[in-house]
């Protein structure tokens, strides 16, 4: 019997193309799988999606499951330069995904899935039970930030109150929906974000971390690799290409930068490349890959990496 992984994406309409080249990563490399797509999207015009729908149907099989939520209940939330509303979708996850669905996998856009999801197709969460209510068990599993990014923000997330030395990456989540349900998850993140609105630094996924402190496990890295600035021995699973600097970007130096673009030949807008290419650009990135270049020798030189 094949395993069978629900998976949700939420995304503004300036992200469809990048969408794009996360989903065919997806069907590409777990095409074993019995995969389930939830697209929630918050803009009105549906026709800007009737490519990938095309694509996926024609390609894979795959009619994806279409969901429009009107993101303007967080017009007044706050976001960064690379970061739109349309972030705080998954906050409402239990309200957008229909309820006959239990489990399912969160994927950022700006990800490519390099390898077999087998295992967190077959990963099962403990049910909690409603009078109990356990706060043993677990509502998400997701990766640690890499050990900067998670000290500066457990002591943050102190500061306000939510003692921690753990904080999470948001953009890759094993999430249990019915576990969330049960204790009214979306209507209580929605509270905190009221909150702590202006305390907030990496928006909705401080929220989730505060909510689900010490009430979610541990991924291994491989399932979301961050802040990558050399290629690893191994291939991670799902790369994340978190942080302002983007693949489609032509100064973006991300290690796996080529396995966005793979992707993308392989969908719908292979014609694409980058978002910002300019003649002045050229010999200022060939500066930089030299840099780069020398920086990395000298690093194997003592033993680093």
């Amino acid at each position: 019997m094949k395993p069978s992984l629900n998976v949700f994406f939420a995304i503004g309409k300036y992200f469809i193309k990048y969408f794009t080249v996360s989903l065919t990563s997806l069907l590409e490399t777990n095409k074993h799988i019995d995969l389930h797509i939830y697209l929630i999207y918050d803009f009105e015009d549906i026709t800007l999606l009737k490519e990938v729908l095309e694509f996926a149907n024609w390609k894979y099989g795959i009619s994806i499951n279409l969901i429009f939520q009107d993101s303007s209940i967080f017009n007044n939330y706050r976001v960064g330069e690379h970061v739109s509303i349309n972030t705080y979708l998954r906050l409402l996850l239990t309200d957008i995904i229909p309820v006959s669905v239990d489990t399912g996998l969160f994927l950022d856009s700006d990800t490519v899935v390099t390898g077999k999801l087998d295992e967190l197709a077959n990963l099962r969460f403990a049910e909690i039970d409603d009078s109990s209510r356990n706060e043993c068990e677990k509502y998400i599993y997701a990766v640690s930030e890499i050990p900067e990014q998670r000290k500066a923000n457990s002591e943050r997330l102190s500061k306000l109150g939510f003692k921690t030395d753990t904080y999470f990456n948001a953009g890759v989540m094993m999430i249990n929906l019915k576990n969330w349900r049960i204790t009214n998850t979306s209507a209580e993140l929605m509270k905190l974000s009221d909150q702590y609105m202006e305390q907030l630094v990496f928006w909705d996924q401080d929220i989730l971390n505060m909510f689900f402190l010490n009430r979610w496990g541990e991924l291994n890295a491989t399932y979301n690799a961050l802040h990558l600035i050399w290629k690893r021995r191994q291939i991670p699973l799902i790369i994340h290409y978190a942080g302002a600097s983007k693949p489609w970007n032509y100064l973006d130096r991300h290690p796996y930068k080529s396995f966005y673009f793979k992707y993308q030949k392989a969908g719908p807008y292979l014609g694409e490349k980058y978002v910002d290419f300019s003649v002045k650009n050229i010999p200022y990135k060939y500066y930089r890959d030299i840099r780069h270049f020398l920086n990395f020798f000298r690093q194997r030189m003592l033993g680093n990496i």
